[in-house]
C-alpha cells in the first residue's frame, strides 16, 4: 500500500513538472507578443490616452496587478527606470487591455500573464515573436529584456546617464514617454546637467527611430562614473 501512495506521489510531481515546463512557454510567448503590440500602439494613441496608460500601469504595479487598490502615494513612488523594456510594455499591455485600448495593427492581445515581473524571458522568447510580426505585418521591432531595456542585467554597469555624474531626473522623461518623442526636447527636460555640451548625443539619439532607442543613451563622451 505505501509503495502505491509513493507512487501515486512521484507521478503527481512529475505530471506537475511536465505541465508546469510545456505552459511555459507558451504564456512567455503571449506575454512577449503583447508586450511587443503595446510597444507598436503606444506612439499611434493620442497623448491623453498615452498619459491615461501610463497611468493605469503605474496604478497596477503600484496595487500588485490590481490597480484600484493602488494609492496616490504608492503611485507616485512607482519608477520605470529599474525595468526591463518587457516588463514595462508588460504593464502598458495590461493597461491598455483594461481601459479597452486595442492594439495598433490587426492582432489582438493575448491573455495577460498573472506577473509578467516574475517570468523567466530570455532573448529567443523575443525574437520568436519578433519573427512572427515581421513575417505576418513586415514589421522590424525588438524588446530589451535586461534592465532599462539594456542587454545587461545588471544597470549599473551601463554607461549612459542613470550611471553618470551629470544625470538629473527628470520625472516626465519616462513618465510622459518623452524618450520616445520624434523630436528632441527642450534642454531642460533633457536628463543631463550638461545638455549643451551633450548636444550632439542627444541629437544622434533622438534620430533613431524610437523602436532603436533604449531608455538612455549609452557610450556618451561625457560620462563620468558617479
Amino acid at each position: 500500500m505505501l509503495r502505491w501512495v509513493v507512487a501515486l506521489i512521484l507521478a503527481g510531481l512529475a505530471f506537475r513538472v511536465l505541465a508546469t515546463r510545456f505552459l511555459a512557454g507558451p504564456r512567455r510567448h503571449a506575454a512577449v507578443l503583447n508586450a511587443l503590440l503595446a510597444k507598436l500602439t503606444l506612439p499611434t494613441l493620442d497623448d491623453s490616452t498615452q498619459r491615461a496608460v501610463v497611468e493605469r500601469a503605474r496604478a497596477i504595479h503600484a496595487g500588485g496587478g490590481k490597480a484600484q487598490k493602488a494609492t496616490a502615494e504608492e503611485m507616485a513612488r512607482v519608477s520605470f527606470d529599474h525595468m526591463s523594456e518587457f516588463q514595462r510594455y508588460a504593464l502598458y499591455s495590461l493597461a491598455m487591455m483594461e481601459l479597452s485600448v486595442q492594439p495598433s495593427i490587426n492582432e489582438q492581445w493575448s491573455p495577460p500573464p498573472r506577473n509578467p515581473f516574475v517570468m523567466r524571458i530570455n532573448e529567443r522568447d523575443v525574437a520568436v515573436q519578433a519573427y512572427y510580426l515581421k513575417r505576418h505585418h513586415g514589421i522590424d521591432t525588438n524588446l530589451g529584456i535586461g534592465a532599462g531595456g539594456a542587454a545587461s542585467a545588471d544597470p549599473t554597469s551601463i554607461r549612459w546617464c542613470k550611471t553618470c555624474r551629470h544625470y538629473r531626473r527628470i520625472k516626465a522623461w519616462d513618465g510622459k514617454l518623452l524618450y520616445m518623442l520624434a523630436e528632441m526636447p527642450t534642454a531642460d527636460l533633457l536628463p543631463c546637467r550638461i545638455p549643451d555640451e551633450t548636444r550632439d548625443v542627444w541629437l544622434s539619439f533622438f534620430a533613431r527611430g524610437w523602436q532603436q532607442r533604449s531608455l538612455f543613451p549609452k557610450n556618451c563622451p561625457k560620462w563620468q562614473s558617479k
